[in-house]
């Protein structure tokens, strides 16, 4: 029995064949950003209204007393996306993209409208912990996002993430704009058949769980007609690589008396083989021998477990093909750095998106600027539209200019300072603070947008092909614990700084900030050491 290692590397796609690039998927990526839009509606449309609600909820008397029990009710979305994020993504990695975001939008329709329906503090905690428990679109839509072109289109990628992104800018754009308009109804608008309907009377946030519902509806219809299965995709284009970036390959094959060739894929499948290799995933091989064929070579290959086998047996003459295909089960210590870098911001993201509301709500003599529900979801609109803007024009322009650990390291530097100033702002007269409070949160809001689009790019960067969903599901795990802790423990500090007794600079309405500011700092200082060839999808040496 003799035998042949072949040493190298077999490519899918033969770079004499190559064929011209496939049109940009248009459809598929307006379907997953609609999924996103819908997504980050059902987590921010709440922000403008959380602190009027516990108090409608009679849980606390005053709106500056809200912050102790806002922030739990912010935080159940997470804690219940925490348990549940990881096994999305290993069913997203099993049973395939597309009916597991269509799963989730579904459920995110059904839970909130249970969620507008609440009537006690407790129910509205179990439908957002439910609403969170079956999310499972955010993970896997950024796993679907590198996936809808091949990897080494990394311009694509990046246009494709940015316009996803664009879902998340305009939800921050209409969410809680639509929250703040369509909350208590029966106020704002008491001369209207709108305001004076019964059922908005009797559940007066039911209006804007209402919009958010049709619109994770729609997001699913739209991932059920448009989006193609992007595992069946990724297997079809991956490429055999070694360790954590190839895919093993053992081939046996064999020959009958008639010269027929016959290919063996995994004992249940054969097809006829002539001339050339051609190996098609997804239990399919078309095998061919050239004209060099390597009967006659024995080459050995510096990397042992990247080699094909040719059994040519002298008692019966011929070769035999068997395919095992080795897939890497564990991440790749950048992945692991990559979600702790996301664990990290996202708890100082999430915890400056918390207090912005309760701080903007809360009176002038407790350092806030004393404003409704109406104008804070106008405030956070406008921030919402330069997003948009920024996610649309400029951070394509700063990925062709950047490296993405370059980004994450520019926006952290630039975060701390607006950070810092933000509670400076109510000093000044009304008309002003509002003006420069909006200004410095639609730069925070374009830093840590920045920030979320470059760490996703970079686990995608960082992941294999066969595990990029169940790294995606790792990321929202560990980003959901630190979103689930972070409403909670900066609204109670907040609340803590501006209730009982009279707190001086800095434990005043300014602590919160500082202590967000500090921590940004220090993840900054941190990006300083993290290696960065994988994170930004180049070849690590």
């Amino acid at each position: 029995m003799r035998y042949l290692k072949h040493n190298s590397r077999m490519d899918i796609h033969n770079d004499h064949h190559a064929t011209k690039p496939e049109p940009f998927p248009i459809m598929a990526t307006i379907s997953v950003g609609i999924a996103m839009f819908a997504n980050n509606i059902a987590m921010s449309n709440l922000f403008s209204y959380v602190g009027f609600m516990v108090v409608h909820l009679k849980v606390v008397q005053t709106k500056e007393e809200s912050g102790f029990y806002a922030g739990f009710l912010a935080s159940s979305f997470m804690v219940g996306r925490t348990f549940s994020a990881y096994f999305w993504g290993l069913a997203a990695d099993k049973y395939g993209r597309k009916p597991v975001l269509v799963i989730g939008c579904l459920s995110s329709s059904f839970f909130q409208i249970i969620f507008g329906f609440s009537n006690s503090f407790s129910m509205a905690i179990l439908s957002r912990l439910f609403l969170g428990i079956f999310n499972a679109i955010s993970g896997t839509a950024k796993t679907v996002a590198s996936e809808l072109v091949p990897s080494d289109q990394k311009v694509r990628q990046a246009k494709i993430m940015s316009y996803m992104s664009l879902g998340v800018s305009l939800a921050n754009l209409i969410g809680p704009a639509f929250g703040g308009w369509l909350a208590e109804p029966n106020k704002q608008y008491p001369n209207s058949d709108f305001g004076n309907a019964t059922i908005f009377k009797n559940f007066p946030y039911l209006a804007p769980n209402l919009m958010a519902s049709f619109l994770a509806l729609l997001s699913g219809l739209m991932i059920f007609c448009f989006l193609p299965e992007t595992l069946k995709k990724k297997m079809s284009t991956s490429r055999q690589k070694h360790g954590s970036s190839y895919v093993e390959i053992e081939l046996v094959v064999q020959v009958d008396d008639n010269n027929d060739e016959q290919v063996d894929v995994n004992n249940d499948k054969q097809v006829d083989v002539n001339n050339d290799l051609e190996l098609i995933e997804e239990g399919e091989i078309k095998a061919m021998e050239g004209n060099s064929s390597s009967n006659n070579n024995n080459i050995e290959d510096d990397e042992s477990d990247n080699s094909i086998l040719l059994d040519n047996s002298n008692s019966r003459p011929g070769k035999k093909i068997s395919i095992c295909c080795a897939s890497c089960n564990n991440f790749h210590s950048s992945v692991i750095i990559a979600c702790f870098i996301y664990c990290f911001h996202s708890f100082n993201a999430i915890a400056l998106q918390e207090i912005f509301p309760l701080w903007l709500l809360s009176s002038k003599a407790h350092g806030g600027l004393d404003l409704q529900a109406s104008y804070i979801g106008t405030i956070i609109s406008i921030v919402g539209l330069s997003l948009l803007i920024f996610q649309a024009f400029v951070y394509p322009w700063l990925a062709k200019k950047y490296s993405i650990t370059q980004l994450m390291k520019y926006a952290m530097i630039f975060l701390v300072p607006s950070i810092i100033l933000m509670p400076f702002v109510s000093a000044f007269e009304i008309e002003f603070a509002i003006f420069f409070c909006t200004f410095l949160r639609c730069l925070q809001m374009c830093l840590v947008m920045c920030m979320f689009t470059a760490i996703f790019l970079a686990i995608n960067n960082a992941s294999d092909d066969e595990n990029r969903g169940a790294a995606n599901g790792l990321a929202m795990l560990i980003g959901s614990t630190a979103k689930g802790l972070g409403p909670i423990t900066a609204s109670v500090i907040f609340a803590w700084s501006i209730t009982g007794d009279n707190h001086s600079f800095p434990f005043a309405h300014h602590f919160t900030f500082f202590i967000i500011a500090f921590l940004t700092f220090i993840l900054y200082l941190l990006l300083l050491f993290v290696p960065s060839a994988k994170l930004n999808g180049e070849e690590e040496e």
